[in-house]
This record gives structure tokens, C-alpha cells and sequence, in this order.
């Protein structure tokens, strides 16, 4: 993005900036994939209002959303509209962010309607087309050939994101590409995750949460990644997705301090404090440092103290999944 028009949309009030953001992604000259979370984080739920209204303006029209909605021609619409589609994903993957249920309800039902009225986004929580179409042969199968390792054993989940982290920070463009690659085949997988056996299924819980610790997701990526694994534990605790989503969760404890609000939907889920009361205590004591501003203070203790809590918990549910996956793939040996 120039650093004019960068210093431009930091000025200008949300509605305005939202919609100018919208036109220069049409020109590349903004990456609303960044840009949107970016604000997101920083200004929430006021924010996120004004790209409901932008959604709905959309939707169904400025006349029928506000008398003093924005009022556009028929050819800006249609570039507006062209954008709709991020707008929703990104919306859709942050409403973790968001401090209003009245917001994040109205965020659900517009998705839904703006999902039956346009089937073409669908798939807006994926790719926008498919990983063959998108990466050569050998990018996909060398992509695939570590999944493939992994899931019988002869490859660590450890080993796999060193190698994900060795890509993305290489200088060569294809093991850049590989990375993409492994990235977006883990994303694409996740439909897949329900019919997934047991174990397997709790590798790919270990490596999807390894790698937003690691992070190795970002912006739109990572805002995905931590909404799937919120609604995998909202399921009923008997549920092998509940499983899936509780692992993962453990995998990037640690980082929770980053999102005080995601931690609060945590605790929202009712049965998770019966089944993983540990864990859930780990939530309440992160949010609660946080809420004091302990993590700020000049003493730095309570920061050693957070860090040595979420090593133990993190540590002690690392060992017991190695036992687990160890044990497994004893069994399959």
C-alpha cells in the first residue's frame, strides 16, 4: 500500500475508509485480507458495525439499509460487490473479536443470507479455487508427501512445522510455494477432519494448533484457524471434533494472552469446564492477568509467572499427546 493512501484511510472516519479500501483492492493497491484485521484489532466492535453496514448496503441495497447510507452508482456497486465475498470471510473468521453478541448474532445471520442468496461464496471459509489449479505438480505433491509422513508415523508433527517454518522464512520462491501449499492444503483439509479416525484426527488437532502457535497463520489465515477451533469445542463433549478442538487449543495456550476476547468466548463454553477444567482455568487466570494489566507491569514477575503456567500446562499436555500418538502408531507399526 502507498503511504499516501495508507495515511489517507488511517485519517478518514470507518465508512469512508472502508468503502476507498474496497476501490483500491480492486487496483491491488490495498490487501483487504490484512487491512481488514488489522483494523478489526484495533478498533473492534465499532469497526465491525460499519462493515455490517457495508455488507448490508450491499445486500440489499443503500435506500433499504439507512436513510443516510452512502448512495453509489450502479458501477461502484458492482466493484463494491466484487469485494463482498473477503468482506464476509474475514468478517465471519474475527467475530471473535467482537465484544457485542447483538453484532456477532447479526453477523450470523447476514452470513447466512448473503450465503443462500449468492451459492458462488460457499466455499468463502476456502480457497477461491482449488489447490491443484493453484500450485505446479511438484509443489503439491512434495506439499502432500509430508502429510502423508505424518499421518503414518514416519515423520513427527514437530518435524513438519520446522519444516513449514523453514519454508516460509526461505529466500528460495519454491520453498515459499511449498509452504503456501501446505498451508492451504490443511485449510482444505478441515472438511475432512469429521471422517477423520481417531488418532489421525489428533495429529492434525496437534499440527493445526502448532501452527498458530508458531505462527505460521496470519491475519485472515489466523482469525479461520481460531474460529474453527472455537466451534470444534462448542460441540458436544462425545463429539470427535470436541476432541479435536480442545488439542489444538493446548497446542497454542501460550499465545491466548494475544486475544482476551477469544478467551472469553472460551469460557462461554459451558461443558468445557466438566471436561477440561484445567484448561479452563488456564483461560480464567490469562484473562485475568490480563484484565489487571499484570502482563504490563514493571516488575516483569507476573509475566514470568504467566509464561511458567503456560509452560507447565503446555508441557504436561504435550507429553501426554506424545504418549498417545506414540502409542498409536506402536499399534499401526
Amino acid at each position: 500500500m502507498g503511504k499516501i493512501l495508507s495515511q489517507v484511510l488511517e485519517l478518514i472516519p470507518s465508512p469512508f475508509s472502508i468503502r476507498l479500501a474496497a476501490l483500491a483492492s480492486r487496483h491491488e493497491l490495498v490487501d483487504l485480507e490484512k487491512w481488514l484485521p488489522d483494523n478489526l484489532t484495533t478498533y473492534k466492535d465499532i469497526f465491525f458495525e460499519e462493515c455490517l453496514k457495508f455488507l448490508r448496503e450491499i445486500q440489499f441495497g443503500a435506500a433499504q439499509v439507512s436513510s443516510s447510507s452512502f448512495h453509489h452508482s450502479g458501477a461502484i456497486m458492482d466493484l463494491y460487490s466484487e469485494t463482498s465475498s473477503t468482506f464476509l470471510k474475514v468478517l465471519h473468521a474475527h467475530t471473535g473479536l467482537v465484544t457485542s453478541s447483538q453484532l456477532s448474532e447479526e453477523m450470523e445471520r447476514l452470513h447466512v443470507t448473503i450465503m443462500r442468496a449468492n451459492p458462488k461464496f460457499q466455499s468463502c471459509g476456502a480457497t477461491d479455487s482449488s489447490i491443484s489449479d493453484r500450485y505446479a505438480e511438484d509443489i503439491e505433491a512434495e506439499s502432500n508427501s509430508y502429510f502423508l509422513q505424518m499421518y503414518s508415523c514416519q515423520l513427527t508433527v514437530d518435524a513438519v512445522v520446522l519444516k513449514l517454518s523453514q519454508f516460509k522464512e526461505s529466500s528460495e520462491k519454491r520453498e515459499q510455494l511449498i509452504y503456501e501449499c501446505m498451508i492451504a492444503n490443511l485449510f482444505e483439509e478441515c472438511k475432512f477432519f469429521p471422517k477423520y479416525p481417531e488418532r489421525q484426527l489428533r495429529i492434525a488437532a496437534v499440527l493445526f494448533g502448532s501452527v498458530i502457535s508458531h505462527q505460521l497463520v496470519t491475519h485472515l489465515s489466523l482469525g479461520i484457524a481460531l474460529r474453527y477451533v472455537l466451534d470444534a469445542m462448542r460441540k458436544p463433549p462425545d463429539a470427535k471434533m470436541f476432541v479435536f478442538g480442545t488439542k489444538a487449543l493446548e497446542q497454542f495456550a501460550d499465545r491466548l494472552v494475544e486475544w482476551p476476547q477469544y478467551c472469553n468466548h472460551i469460557l462461554q463454553i459451558s461443558h468445557l469446564r466438566n471436561t477440561h477444567p484445567d484448561l479452563v482455568a488456564f483461560v480464567e487466570q490469562t484473562l485475568a492477568r490480563v484484565s489487571s494489566g499484570h502482563l504490563e507491569s514493571d516488575g516483569g514477575n507476573n509475566s514470568d509467572d504467566q509464561h511458567h503456567g503456560s509452560t507447565q500446562l503446555t508441557s504436561v499436555n504435550m507429553e501426554e499427546t506424545t504418549k498417545e500418538l506414540s502409542k498409536g502408531c506402536t499399534r499401526e507399526g
